[in-house]
């Protein structure tokens, strides 16, 4: 999060311990004693999860450093980090990280419960079953109502052609790197009206133009991309991480084929998969194998070696109007996402007010970043025109 001026630490610390008294989420720790995890009320001070940090190489490269980070497991999973520029005030500063675990909220509630403990007009977090109540937010990028079908109809959804072989999928290492883009939000979704889509069916389609570029570079070409996608479902009454699991195979462009076409035939193929997503069975169904895989140290050697998808992407929509933080005008909202096995660029995508932030993180030992902005940036060019803004990291 970037702030216009520089906000005195104390000041937040003050903020942030008074307003998580609202957030039941946000009081609890995460046990696991003898196989049974549950959840049980913390001890301490608040206060210490509201720390600063000197600027160390420039806003991304602090904000990467401190997303490598991991949470302290006996202590509630979250941290605030206020970053402090070299011009900003003693006990200040103007860049503002935020880690939630992915235990703790799904992305719409998180953003929601940092609303809650940040903006100067509160915003009304979550309940404790997770319901959102927000005059800022939209709804999820990726949302789906409740209606009733079959049970299991959702693990179709789930379903779709496995990753083509590629030397892009290799087990990453310690450490990201990230890179930053701010579209123009009406731009953005102009070009999926175009196409009779959406926001999502565009980025969609930028992410597989962006690692069909990439595997080019290596001498390689791919069919198609398949893209993992988070779906958050149930509308206004979901549950806290009700969370459904979506895949696309998304085609490579034919020869010559519009952006137009190129979106509109994404669309059509997110509208079928999405219509079949009508729960979150395929998370349910799929938890107990993984937990189990967990617990037999397996899931993460078979994540490294995973060929089921080329990539995961998540979108968001953040707040519509103007927030400050303290007095201070919060000037861009920049989404995080974690390491995902043997995947070494992961998209997220958060709007806010009248822009659209995509980050790519990123793994430095696989991709140069600076080759993946380059490749990014024609990606969005070329499905969005004229929807880059000037990159202010």
């Amino acid at each position: 999060m970037s702030l216009a001026d520089a906000v005195p630490l104390a000041r937040l610390r003050e903020r942030v311990t008074t307003r998580a008294l609202d957030v039941p989420s946000l009081r609890r720790v995460l046990v696991d004693p003898g196989g049974r995890p549950h959840w049980l009320p913390a001890a301490g001070d608040l206060g210490s999860h509201v720390d600063l940090a000197p600027l160390d190489g420039g806003p991304l490269a602090a904000t990467a450093g401190l997303l490598c980070r991991d949470l302290d497991p006996r202590r509630p999973l979250w941290q605030l980090t206020l970053v402090a520029d070299p011009d900003d005030p003693p006990g200040a500063g103007r860049w503002l990280v935020v880690r939630v675990h992915h235990a703790v909220a799904d992305g719409p509630t998180a953003i929601a419960e940092i609303l809650h403990l940040l903006a100067d007009i509160p915003v009304r977090a979550v309940d404790d079953g997770g319901a959102l109540s927000s005059r800022h937010l939209g709804t999820a990028g990726f949302g789906r109502s409740a209606r009733w079908m079959p049970p299991g109809v959702g693990l179709v959804a789930a379903l779709a052609p496995r990753s083509p072989r590629t030397s892009l999928l290799r087990p990453i290492a310690p450490g990201c790197e990230l890179v930053v883009l701010r579209l123009d939000l009406e731009a953005v979704h102009a070009a999926g009206r175009r196409a009779g889509g959406t926001v999502n069916d565009v980025l969609l389609a930028a992410v597989a133009l962006l690692h069909g570029a990439l595997a080019r570079e290596r001498g390689e070409r791919l069919r198609h991309v398949t893209v993992s996608v988070p779906v958050m479902w149930g509308g206004s009454r979901r549950r806290r991480n009700t969370v459904g699991l979506l895949r696309v195979a998304v085609p490579a462009p034919a020869t010559g084929e519009t952006a137009t076409s190129y979106i509109s035939r994404i669309a059509a193929r997110t509208r079928r998969r999405k219509a079949l997503l009508v729960d979150d069975s395929p998370a349910r169904l799929t938890a107990p194998v993984t937990v189990a895989l967990a617990r037999l140290g397996l899931l993460r050697p078979l994540m490294a070696r995973q060929r089921q998808i080329t990539t995961l992407l998540t979108n968001v929509h953040g707040p519509v109007g103007s927030v400050e933080v303290c007095g201070s005008r919060v000037r861009t909202i920049v989404p995080l996402t974690p390491a995902a096995g043997n995947i070494p660029v992961v998209a997220a995508a958060l709007s806010y007010g009248t822009q659209l932030v995509l980050t790519l993180r990123i793994d430095p030992t696989a991709l140069s970043a600076e080759g993946v902005r380059r490749v990014a940036r024609a990606a969005v060019e070329r499905v969005a025109p004229g929807s880059l803004r000037d990159d202010d990291w």
